[in-house]
């Protein structure tokens, strides 16, 4: 799914923070190269990185490792096949907190 980016205005942004970042220039080069062939700039990319966090509560799945996208993949495939049965099940259900929910209670 693209990404949109949310309604901020960098001319409307108050009180903005700053984010220093350690890596090899190497890679800040080829990163660097890339984003302004796309038009973009670091604090672009960085804001919409954020902007995506705060909208999905979860990271992008390019930065998940396997065991994440397993269990999301597990989690979709239950969903899915609740709705089929149910036809009923809402989609900001997880069923991962139920489960520990009703552990906790059994304690």
């Amino acid at each position: 799914m693209p990404l949109s980016p949310m309604p901020y205005r960098k001319e409307l942004i108050m009180g903005a923070a700053t984010i220093n970042v350690r890596m090899p220039e190497e890679l800040k080069a080829g990163g660097d190269a890339v984003l302004a062939r796309k038009g973009k700039s670091v604090s672009d990319a960085v804001r919409e990185l954020y902007e995506y966090l705060e909208r999905h509560q979860d990271i992008p799945s390019f930065m998940k490792n396997v065991e994440d996208v397993e269990k999301d993949e597990i989690v979709r495939k239950r969903r899915d096949a609740l709705q089929r049965l149910t036809g009923i099940l809402p989609t900001d259900l997880d069923l991962i907190d139920i489960k520990r929910e009703r552990l906790a209670q059994q304690l």
